[in-house]
């Protein structure tokens, strides 16, 4: 633009001179603090884009500040792979981008500004994601940890940088403010050494749950991710399943090429009434299994006489059902069931009845 300068000498003598001054545009960018990526919302993907340029620095905005506005920065010598300058990692604008950045996030996720669409081009498909629970089966007040994993032994991933998912359940089964997520261990990296930085939010019936590496190398490998703790709530109305679903989940690899995970798994722990088959026992402590681990036969034993069917289903670890069978107490007090045609591993056997269901893990060991 065009201004007026007054410059005053020693003697106090005035003198104006009219000058124009011109900044290159592409030196400057309007940046929105927590729209790391620029996509014009705030989301969990905004987390990646931390970790994909982690430690970089570039010129510090005059102003430090996280307020929901569009700001003006000077742009950074470094791009992301989408073509957006890495002064937008920076959003909090003090000129260095690490964890401190996060809480711009947080502050302002889920706030857009003139949201638009783009079409997004998978790597290839990666590991299932899905669930294993602490407790076969629960009862009111009892706490239990959910964890998540990614990937298997036969299905490994060889290039996850960061994952971001939000988890859903029912909170009205849920004991308010019970629920803790947390990231140790990882199989992606490791929350104390700086080399993962994470991110979670609790909203209403779910939970958004980030990590990405922070040094630009890929990880490899298979198993625990993440972990989240609940408490069931005092009075959770008759026996039902807790269920729990992943979605908007997204991956990365270090060159910040999106994953697609496929083929995830809704996943669902039982809670038992205080009473059940028999006078104040609950399922599970009128059945049981045996042995486990197992070499293949494994016994479901009723000790309740009742004239009760019982329905025998059991999982494998991806949650697919792979044997269904009937037990009626009265006319025989066990049944076996055979799994020696199934790989080593870990089976789900689920126990439900008319009132009730419990399930428990059985170890195959071949």
């Amino acid at each position: 633009g065009s201004y007026t300068v007054i410059i005053i000498d020693a003697n106090d003598c005035f003198f104006t001179k009219a000058i124009t001054v011109e900044i290159d545009s592409l030196d400057s960018v309007y940046v929105w603090p927590g729209d790391a990526n620029a996509d014009k919302i705030v989301n969990i993907q905004d987390v990646f884009s931390i970790g994909l340029a982690y430690n970089d620095t570039g010129p510090a905005r005059d102003s430090i500040s996280i307020t929901w506005d569009r700001k003006c920065a000077f742009a950074w010598i470094n791009f992301y792979a989408s073509g957006a300058n890495h002064a937008h990692g920076d959003c909090n604008g003090d000129g260095k981008i690490n964890s401190d950045d996060i809480g711009a996030i947080s502050a302002n996720y889920g706030l857009t500004h003139t949201k638009n669409s783009s079409s997004v081009q998978y790597n290839v498909s990666t590991p299932d994601l899905y669930m294993t629970f602490s407790n076969d089966s629960l009862n009111p007040q009892d706490t239990f940890t959910a964890t998540v994993h990614l990937g298997t032994d036969s299905a490994q991933s060889t290039s996850i940088y960061g994952i971001a998912f939000t988890l859903t359940y029912d909170d009205l089964l849920i004991e308010s403010g019970s629920v803790i997520p947390g990231f140790s261990p990882s199989w992606i990296g490791n929350i104390a050494d700086t080399s993962l930085i994470s991110f979670s939010k609790i909203q209403t019936s779910n939970l958004v749950m980030v990590q990405v590496r922070t040094d630009r190398k890929n990880s490899i490998g298979f198993g625990e991710i993440s972990q989240v703790s609940f408490e069931i709530t005092a009075n959770p109305g008759n026996s039902q399943a807790l269920n729990f679903s992943f979605s908007d989940i997204h991956a990365i690899d270090s060159a910040g090429n999106p994953i697609n995970i496929t083929d995830t798994i809704s996943n669902s722990v039982y809670i038992s009434e205080t009473t059940g088959i028999l006078d104040y026992m609950s399922v599970s402590d009128v059945i049981k299994i045996f042995p486990n681990p197992t070499t293949g036969i494994v016994t479901v034993k009723s000790l309740s006489k009742r004239d009760e069917v019982f329905n025998i289903s059991v999982f494998d670890i991806l949650g697919n059902l792979i044997l269904y069978v009937q037990h009626n107490p009265i006319q025989q007090d066990q049944s076996t069931i055979d799994l020696s045609n199934y790989r080593s591993g870990i089976y789900s056997i689920r126990i439900a009845t008319s009132i009730s269901a419990f399930s428990k893990k059985v170890v195959l060991t071949r």
